[in-house]
């Protein structure tokens, strides 16, 4: 299973980097709200408060801080299909559920299981905590739920997670939100992976108790 694994993420890489070698950097790199230097033919655009490097045309991708340490295949994939798929479009600021997204009422479960559960899990006992990583990330908020925290994954993807305390009989709740904007930018399975890795970041704010 896990050399399946290694080679689905083999292929797919491989067909990322060959769309994104056959698309002009410069509008690329724009579309996505992007940088691009054109003498040393690098984007440069920011994944969870992280500057990545993007060679073109070859693809490989690296940290701005340590150009020399490898990057996990999962980064690598999210930040190609977003340079080559991103439509520029910008957020509208109306929120949809993953459920909302394309095909993302088949992948649901899935999605609840991997984001949204452990979203309740780590701060539903203490809502506030998800403000407080929210701050200390540099995240925004929203007027929703008794905490929420507004993520910049991307220049042009924002998502939300909110909380609800519920109650001794209903307990906490919460859930994940994106953008309308967001198939305009990435596929709905890589949308999951971004949610994944906000809350991985959330999570990794906190002050170790």
């Amino acid at each position: 299973m896990q050399d399946r694994s290694a080679e689905v993420y083999r292929v797919a890489l491989e067909l990322a980097e060959r769309d994104l070698a056959a698309r002009e950097p410069g509008a690329m790199a724009a579309r996505a709200g992007a940088r691009f230097d054109a003498a040393g033919s690098i984007i440069s655009l920011d994944y969870l408060n992280v500057t990545y490097g993007v060679q073109h045309p070859t693809g490989r991708v690296f940290a701005a801080a340590a150009p020399e340490q490898p990057v996990s295949e999962v980064t690598r994939l999210i930040i190609l299909h977003y340079l080559v798929t991103s439509s520029g479009a910008p957020p509208r600021a109306r929120w949809i559920s993953y459920r909302e997204l394309p095909g993302g009422n088949a992948y649901f479960a899935a999605f609840r299981r991997r984001v949204v559960d452990r979203l309740v899990r780590r701060f539903g006992p203490a809502p506030e905590r998800l403000a407080e990583a929210a701050a200390r990330l540099g995240a925004g908020r929203l007027p929703l739920g008794d905490a929420s925290a507004l993520v910049t994954a991307l220049p042009l993807l924002p998502v939300a997670f909110v909380l609800w305390g519920g109650d001794a009989v209903t307990g906490p709740a919460g859930n994940v939100l994106f953008d309308a904007t967001a198939p305009a930018h990435l596929a709905t399975e890589d949308l999951a992976g971004v949610a994944g890795d906000a809350l991985s970041a959330l999570i990794r704010a906190l002050p170790k108790t």
